[in-house]
């Protein structure tokens, strides 16, 4: 990807606010396929709709939901640097891009936090 596509994914990135990740991603996505760049659209889940359990946090720790319908995601983009290649993901909560690891670790709730469970993690390319 060159520097001009990737400051398009971050603008695309920064018109969302919190609870819009699926317009976000999908709005990303459909731009990566215009300039034919290979992607993952990356979710995470609960597994359930019922509160408390389908609560998503952002940071893990905090108060601050970013989902309370046990479901988030966003989009996987490889990116090379002089050390390799990188993993970035780039979403409504990390609009400039955030590794892949440091995204998954990132989400909590009482699921994760309180009942010791884990999110569903899916990524499918594109």
């Amino acid at each position: 990807m060159t520097n001009e596509q990737v400051n398009k994914v971050i603008e695309i990135a920064r018109k969302y606010s919190n609870f819009q990740c699926v317009p976000c991603s999908v709005e990303i996505q459909d731009y990566l396929k215009a300039e034919g760049i290979n992607a993952k659209l990356i979710k995470i889940s609960t597994e359930t709709n019922r509160l408390p359990f389908s609560i998503i946090t952002n940071p893990k720790g905090s108060d601050r939901p970013i989902a309370t319908n046990g479901f988030h995601q966003g989009i996987v983009i490889t990116t090379q640097t002089e050390l390799g290649s990188t993993n970035i993901v780039f979403d409504n909560i990390y609009s400039e891009g955030i590794p892949l690891d440091d995204w998954l670790n990132s989400f909590g709730g009482p699921l994760v936090e309180d009942f010791g469970g884990e999110f569903l993690v899916t990524e499918i390319s594109f």
